[in-house]
């Protein structure tokens, strides 16, 4: 057997590997997730909630999660605002 080059495939198995997931078969569903990771910095206020928020209430207060970060919503001069604060 002579020695593979660089970069390509040494045997039909993995041409035959390379093959199958260069593209999804006709007719398949392709689902594309993308995500992206945003970190609030504690006591910093913000003007709404972020999207995906949810009510929480804990020793009488409530608090809302977004993630692993908590949002304690103030009243201001210019009207309601959400502080970052530890989860509860």
């Amino acid at each position: 057997m002579t020695p593979a080059r660089r970069g390509h495939a040494t045997s039909s198995r993995e041409r035959e590997a390379k093959r199958l997931l260069a593209a999804p078969p006709r007719g398949a569903t392709v689902t594309t997730v993308t995500t992206t990771a945003t970190s609030y910095a504690a006591g910093v206020s913000y003007a709404a909630l972020p999207a995906g928020s949810m009510a929480a209430g804990k020793n009488g207060t409530t608090c809302y999660l977004n993630g692993n970060t908590g949002f304690q919503q103030l009243c201001g001069a210019n009207g309601a605002h959400y502080q970052v604060v530890p989860a509860p």
